[in-house]
């Protein structure tokens, strides 16, 4: 456990953090998390806490995650004209 005065509420967190996040955003990473990473939080007094250091490594474990997540896999340029080419026809057997 770090040393108390190292704590941060999640308040004072977000005020810390990039793109200034919510309070409610900083809870919800604390609960559920993000991409399987979740922010370390302490629980006492019927308050959350954190530390810079469960920040940094919040961020850290956010960014590996998306990078690990693979998008879409392209068409190729074939397949794609392809597809174009079928959408064209029905729009104009429609009359569109």
């Amino acid at each position: 456990m770090p040393d108390p005065s190292e704590f941060l509420s999640l308040c004072q967190a977000a005020k810390i953090m990039p793109g200034r996040p919510s309070i409610v955003s900083l809870w919800r990473w604390s609960t559920v998390g993000v991409r399987g990473a979740k922010l370390e939080t302490w629980y006492c007094g019927g308050r959350r806490f954190t530390t810079k250091n469960a920040i940094a490594a919040f961020i850290q474990d956010c960014g590996q995650a998306a990078g690990n997540s693979p998008g879409p896999a392209p068409q190729p340029a074939t397949q794609r004209q392809k597809s174009v080419e079928a959408a064209a026809n029905r729009l104009r057997q429609a009359g569109i």
